[in-house]
């Protein structure tokens, strides 16, 4: 354990391959490849319906474990509070160690948008059916976006909600 040993793919590359012991669980090892192996051998992966590659481990009871998680925890430590995960090109299942970075549910976000990964960015259409349209479309902030015609319909309904009850405007 703790030897370095290298990969060499079909296409002829050479990458070197390090391996770190996991804090918490005794026996294992992260790879920089983002492999994880047990005392006896490379630990099988199977990737979750959000496309995340996790593994099975155990410390007198088995776990599935996320491997992204557990390579940063390797090679970079326990996450600072309010951080997480951050997978630098967006690939969910690349969990190379210059693929991930500790940083914060903000910073994920906006490589989400960025990528073309976050779940609000592939719409196109707001939920009452309106199309998201430069003309329809106003943005709250750098990430917000929201439907014009709804926005126009919400300050109609309070203009009047507040009108009817002898408030102002």
């Amino acid at each position: 354990m703790g030897k370095t040993t290298f990969i060499v793919d079909i296409s002829g590359r050479e990458d070197s391959e390090e391996w770190r012991p996991i804090p918490g669980w005794p026996g294992y090892e992260a790879s920089s490849l983002g492999r994880i192996r047990s005392p006896r051998k490379v630990l099988a992966q199977h990737i979750t319906r959000n496309g995340y590659l996790i593994t099975i481990m155990s410390n007198k009871k088995a776990k599935s474990v996320s491997v992204h998680k557990h390579v940063l925890l390797a090679f970079r430590g326990p996450a600072p509070e309010g951080h997480e995960c951050r997978h630098l090109n967006g690939v969910r299942t690349d969990n190379r160690i210059e693929n991930l970075v500790w940083g914060t549910h903000s910073e994920n976000s906006v490589d989400q948008v960025r990528h073309g990964t976050h779940r609000n960015i592939r719409k196109t259409h707001c939920f009452r059916g309106h199309e998201f349209t430069p003309e329809n479309t106003y943005f709250r902030g750098a990430d917000k976006r929201t439907c014009l015609a709804c926005k126009r319909l919400m300050e109609n309904r309070r203009y009047h909600r507040r009108r009817a009850q002898g408030l102002p405007r």
